[in-house]
C-alpha cells in the first residue's frame, strides 16, 4: 500500500501485519502495483517519481522522473513487460528495463 507518510508498505495477507516499509519518495505515495510476472513492485508519488523495487531485497532498483508533475496511476502489461504511468501532465508508456518511453502523451497538447 502507499500512503501520505511517503512510504510503501508490504503486508502479509494472512496475518494482516506490515512486513516491510519502503522509504524513498519525497511526497505522498499515490499508486502501487505488483508486476504480474516479474519480482518487482512499482510505486508512484506526488513528488513525480516512479520507483521500481525488487520484491526479494525490497531495494529501489530504479527511480524514474519524466517531469510531468504527480504520478497518479500505474499499470503493467503481463505479456509485453510495459509500464503505463499516468501523470498530471500526461501519460508515459515504457518497456521495463529501459528508461526511454515507447510512447508518451502531453495532456495540454494531446501530442503523442
Amino acid at each position: 500500500s502507499g500512503a501520505d507518510d511517503k512510504t510503501v508498505k508490504i503486508w502479509d495477507y494472512q496475518t494482516k501485519a506490515c512486513v516491510q516499509t519502503l522509504d524513498g519518495h519525497a511526497n505522498n505515495v499515490c499508486s502501487v502495483v505488483f508486476h504480474p510476472r516479474l519480482p518487482i513492485l512499482i510505486s508512484g508519488s506526488e513528488d513525480g517519481t516512479v520507483r521500481i523495487w525488487h520484491t526479494t531485497t525490497y531495494r529501489a532498483e530504479t527511480t524514474l522522473n519524466y517531469g510531468m508533475e504527480r504520478a497518479w496511476s500505474l499499470a503493467c502489461t503481463r505479456d509485453a513487460n510495459k509500464l503505463a504511468i499516468g501523470y498530471d501532465e500526461g501519460t508515459v508508456v515504457l518497456k521495463l528495463g529501459h528508461e526511454m518511453p515507447v510512447a508518451s502523451m502531453d495532456n495540454h497538447t494531446g501530442k503523442l
